[in-house]
């Protein structure tokens, strides 16, 4: 049996604070064959927010190409989910 989730179904759960991944523990894990994870439930702002307090993170840690890397990996996957609501690794950030 194949079976496809779009995480669309959990609108009222995320809205209620609820991560993505939360709503897909709950699933039986051998149905599913794939997930189409939705852009649009994503926190951009929650996202930079924990960025900042990782780079700061790192910074003090004088990890400094950790720090750039961080940044430039979920900034290119900020935008990717502002011009396609989707990119690589997108259930990191629910």
């Amino acid at each position: 049996m194949h079976v496809s989730i779009n995480t669309a179904i959990f609108e009222n759960e995320v809205k209620k604070g609820k991560s993505q991944l939360e709503c897909l523990k709950s699933l039986p894990e051998k149905l599913i064959d794939s997930i189409e994870v939705r852009g649009e439930f994503f926190n951009e702002g929650k996202i930079e927010e924990e960025l900042e307090e990782q780079v700061k993170f790192f910074k003090s840690e004088d990890k400094l190409l950790e720090a750039q890397r961080i940044a430039e990996r979920t900034n290119f996957d900020i935008e990717m989910l502002r011009e396609t609501g989707f990119c690589s690794g997108v259930e990191n950030y629910s």
